[in-house]
Parts: C-alpha cells; sequence; structure tokens
C-alpha cells in the first residue's frame, strides 16, 4: 500500500527534475527501478549485479542488519537474474572487473546515443 502511494509521487518527481537538466543525459538510481514500473520513462536500463552473498554482506554492513534482515530484504525485491535481462546494460560488481572500466564504456555509449538523438531533431 505504501509503494502505490509513493511511487507514482516519486516517479512524477524525478520526471519533472529530469526534464529540467540540460547535460547530454541523466541517471536515475532506483532499487526498485521494474517493481514500480518507473523503467517505461526511460531511454536505456543499467542494472549493478553481484552475487547474493555480497548483496547479503553489504547490505548488513551499510544498514547494520542481521544476516536474516538482509536477506529479507533481498527477497523482497526482483530476482536479480530476472532484473538484469531487463536491463540493457549490466554492471558486474563483484570485483571481477574494475567498475571504473565498465562505467567508462556506458557514460561513452550513453554520450554516442545522446548525440545521435540531437542528430535526429
Amino acid at each position: 500500500a505504501l509503494n502505490e502511494i509513493v511511487h507514482p509521487a516519486t516517479i512524477a518527481a524525478a520526471e519533472e527534475w529530469m526534464s529540467l537538466q540540460t547535460t547530454a543525459y541523466v541517471l536515475k538510481e532506483a532499487a526498485l527501478i521494474f517493481e514500480s514500473g518507473a523503467e517505461k520513462s526511460l531511454d536505456y536500463v543499467i542494472g549493478v549485479s553481484c552475487a547474493e552473498s555480497n548483496r547479503i554482506d553489504r547490505i548488513m554492513k551499510r544498514d547494520n542488519l542481521d544476516e536474516s534482515s538482509a536477506l529479507a530484504r533481498i527477497k523482497g525485491q526482483m530476482n536479480d537474474e530476472e532484473k538484469m535481462k531487463k536491463c540493457d546494460v549490466v554492471i558486474d560488481n563483484n570485483e571481477r572487473e574494475f567498475l571504473t572500466t565498465q562505467v567508462i564504456n556506458i557514460h561513452e555509449t550513453l554520450l554516442k546515443m545522446a548525440e545521435a538523438e540531437m542528430s535526429a531533431k
């Protein structure tokens, strides 16, 4: 019930804010992007994937939670594999590949997309 109240308001506020930006592209962070329907107003979705064990450890440290509480939080979200299939590109956050390299590649892709869109206008 809370999500049904909060998500439409936050999505509308984000859309308004994004419309005021003058940069080549704008990023929006949302853990529940597909669950909330926020992806419908986006041109490109970047996912960040991480092994569940790493996610649990990070949530426990960040939010000072025990393992069962961290796991419950994860289980309240869309399955990670399913979510990543819906993304246009996925950042691997398992410390196998440098994050900086992945982010720079995505940045360059987004700049090219923005240039193409501006040329089409």
